[in-house]
């Protein structure tokens, strides 16, 4: 188990944190039994003024010595919808009319919504991979694969982890499971979420995605094996991407 004497499970809203660490609790010896039961930063992270460099939480790494770290993984899609649908019916006051014309227009307010978001997801995980892989202290965990296929995620975290002797994986996906359509289930929750990055394509078009890839870290999709790019065959209408490229 390469020293690894306890874990903990982190990772950002909705992403499957209280799922895995139920599965950790069920499943394994190497808990930490200190009163967290998840433990998560908070998106999207705070930026310093004038500046696009992300205020760095690396209070992971001194919080959590010598643990491994099961960092679930949220897919940057799963924001596109929701930032679709909002309505951006807003008053702002500017000394600057050129700017507030700009802030009144939707195009202008999705495209730097989209743009922030994909700063954010990027940094965070950005983050944990500076801090933690040279150490070989995380794991990443995808939300979809977790609800998809628990027991093929169980058996990854079983080449670091000590698995109790009188646990039954079936019996714990079972009653883990139990409820998947309650949303104040865990399993509920993160099936859920997986939903909306499956139908992803279906509420997005083609150009909005292709303007938010260029945005993420191409990197970041290769590591946690997103595609780089999200195929939208039915969706033919103008969209976000062309008119930021003509702004």
């Amino acid at each position: 188990m390469s020293g690894i004497e306890h874990c903990q499970v982190l990772g950002p809203f909705n992403s499957g944190t209280v799922l895995m660490q139920s599965y950790v609790n069920h499943l394994f010896r190497n808990v930490r039994h200190d009163g967290f039961a998840y433990w998560k930063h908070s998106l999207p992270p705070r930026y310093q003024r004038n500046s696009d460099q992300r205020i760095l939480m690396q209070d992971a790494v001194g919080e959590f010595p010598g643990v491994l770290l099961i960092c679930m993984v949220r897919s940057p899609y799963f924001w596109l919808p929701a930032t679709c649908r909002r309505h951006y019916n807003f008053r702002f006051t500017t000394q600057s009319f050129d700017l507030g014309q700009r802030l009144r227009s939707p195009v202008y307010l999705k495209g730097e919504l989209f743009i922030n978001l994909a700063r954010a997801w990027n940094g965070y995980y950005r983050g944990y991979a500076h801090y933690l892989e040279p150490m070989g202290r995380v794991i990443y965990v995808r939300l979809e694969d977790l609800v998809r296929n628990p027991a093929a995620t169980i058996q990854r975290l079983e080449t670091r982890l000590e698995r109790r002797p009188e646990s039954d994986v079936a019996a714990v996906v079972a009653k883990l499971s139990r409820r998947p359509s309650k949303s104040d289930n865990a399993f509920g929750s993160a099936w859920e979420e997986k939903n909306r990055l499956e139908h992803v394509t279906r509420t997005l078009r083609r150009q909005d995605l292709s303007f938010i890839n260029q945005q993420i870290d191409p990197e970041l999709l290769k590591r946690f094996d997103y595609p780089l790019a999200w195929p939208a065959p039915e969706c033919a209408r103008p969209g976000l991407g062309a008119s930021a490229a003509a702004r």
